[in-house]
């Protein structure tokens, strides 16, 4: 099934930027399987190990103005959450998970993460 909503290409008109900054921050679960969709399309499926907590995956992707839905799951626990994107400018967005107990935190802004 071929998506023209979402693309890693730049922006055309009608469409941002939106930057995903990806990381598993549990001590102790030390692996994490995160599958993130963006409008019900797979756009991350990976195993993520914590290391020094300061291990981060990140996906650039171009999308269309407008309502978006984000949606995170941890594979193994179960562990899910989903955030409600009004595309209206490049966005960035912070996804981490991190246990006990297993918990995914999402979040979108419109200023670069920094992460230390």
């Amino acid at each position: 099934m071929k998506d023209t909503a979402i693309k890693s290409a730049q922006p055309q008109e009608g469409q941002h930027v939106v930057h995903l900054a990806i990381s598993n921050q549990s001590i102790a679960q030390a692996q994490a399987t995160l599958h993130v969709t963006i409008d019900g399309h797979a756009v991350f499926s990976r195993d993520l190990e914590t290391k020094t907590q300061h291990n981060w995956q990140e996906l650039t992707r171009s999308l269309r103005s407008g309502p978006h839905l984000v949606e995170v799951q941890e594979l193994s626990t179960g562990a899910a959450q989903r955030l409600h994107l009004d595309l209206t400018q490049e966005t960035w967005v912070i996804i981490m998970f991190s246990s006990p107990p297993p918990t995914l935190s999402i979040q979108a802004q419109q200023t670069p993460a920094n992460f230390l």
